[in-house]
């Protein structure tokens, strides 16, 4: 189907479809659109709306009650500031709707929930408060503001798991993470456990911290059991952007698969990836704020290291080489196309050495043929600094059958 087909066939639809159904339909659209590759994005809302929507919530604090239709349109005009990448005014409006409505000082006319009578996707639309809120707290303080948002908006809508919601509504890593991380779980472990069994949501956001913490790690501890799948499944989830910080699965993954397959061979493995593995192990109880240091306790190998002393218990079949190789063809693809969708200029040497990495360590009989993206699959022209051509990884017997990478080098 062509653009001009595409445009033609949603028009048709939008036009057969009328009130809450085209509505969410238009918001659906505008919001795959600003998360795409294109660069687009909405226009910023006026900044009168911000006073806007304020006048309109103390009216409504003073009568006990508002229309949730013009709610519905304040919250639709904070989500459009949101995806302008305007997370001031975005912050502002949903932090002048939510509270008085969650504490029920300002009544839409709801039996329960307040979804009821909200024509937009109320979850998403937190994810989004929280969000901005997020992006526009400093680093020191994030932690604190980000606990008493969620808190806020406790009586609209819950977020299970607060980090990954922030990141859906994102279309991405969140910025600053790994430093977010440490203290997001020490405001957590500062709250007291549950009382009975069941797990709180206190508890819940702290398991999900920690675990994203010790992403990197995750990978190597599935290595002893010989599960290559779980590691692999790790890096494939992984996303593409998000690899410089210190909780990306990738830094361990990828190399430490790189590794494995070239250890046969008289390959070499980029200096650049073996950097990553050089630091030593973390233990999780550190972000927790434990004092664990003033323990006895062995000293902590580096990854590579315990890699190195793992590898002759180690079994590895065939099956497992090729789906290794798999995933790390789907990891530097995934590298390449958001490092040139966001125009991450600093990071291009690092996405052509995993794309090099790939080609470097597979045989010719496995089958793979082509690594990275050229102008044709990936939509739109590359940078000038890019380079595209013929690979220069190997044997003239290698080139000789098509091994080819589209690749950015600094």
């Amino acid at each position: 189907m062509t653009a001009p087909e595409l445009r033609s066939f949603l028009r048709g639809v939008l036009n057969g479809m009328e009130g809450e159904q085209r509505v969410a339909l238009v918001d659906a659209l505008v919001t795959r659109a600003a998360r795409g590759n294109a660069g687009w994005k909405p226009s910023a809302p006026s900044q009168r709306l911000v006073d806007e929507v304020r006048r309109f919530m103390e009216a409504a604090r003073r009568v006990g009650h508002a229309d949730p239709e013009d709610a519905t349109e304040y919250l639709r005009q904070g989500t459009r500031a949101f995806l302008a990448g305007d997370h001031a005014t975005a912050r502002a409006v949903f932090e002048a709707l939510f509270p008085p409505i969650a504490s029920v000082d300002v009544d839409l006319g709801q039996h329960e929930m307040v979804d009821e009578v909200l024509h937009v996707d109320v979850h998403a639309a937190v994810a989004q408060y929280v969000t901005a809120v997020y992006m526009t707290t400093p680093i020191g303080n994030r932690a604190d503001a980000v606990y008493e948002a969620i808190e806020q908006v406790e009586g609209i809508a819950s977020l299970w798991s607060p980090i990954a919601d922030m990141e859906g509504v994102s279309g991405g890593t969140l910025p600053d993470l790994a430093g977010f991380l440490p203290q997001w779980a020490k405001r957590l472990g500062r709250l007291r456990p549950a009382k009975d069994d069941w797990e709180s949501a206190h508890e819940r956001w702290l398991r999900e911290a920690v675990f994203r913490s010790a992403g990197r790690q995750l990978g190597l501890l599935r290595v002893p059991a010989d599960d290559f799948e779980g590691a692999a499944t790790l890096l494939t989830k992984a996303p593409g952007l998000g690899g410089s910080s210190d909780n990306h699965p990738g830094h361990v993954v990828f190399a430490m698969f790189a590794i494995l397959l070239a250890e046969d061979s008289a390959r070499q493995i980029s200096a650049m990836l073996l950097a990553n593995l050089e630091s030593t192990c973390q233990d999780p109880l550190e972000m927790l704020g434990r004092d664990v240091d003033k323990k006895p306790a062995l000293p902590s190998p580096s990854v590579r290291d315990l890699i190195t002393d793992l590898r002759p218990a180690l079994r590895i079949h065939s099956a497992d080489r090729g789906a290794m190789l798999a995933v790390m063809r789907v990891a530097a693809e995934k590298r390449v196309a958001g490092i040139l969708g966001q125009s991450r200029r600093r990071h291009y040497g690092h996405a052509a050495t995993l794309v090099a990495c790939c080609l470097s360590v597979a045989r010719p009989d496995q089958g793979v043929r082509h690594v990275g993206l050229d102008r044709s699959t990936h939509g739109r022209a590359l940078p000038p600094t890019c380079v595209q051509g013929r690979a220069r990884v190997g044997s003239d017997e290698r080139r000789s059958q098509g091994w080819r990478v589209s690749a950015c080098v600094s």
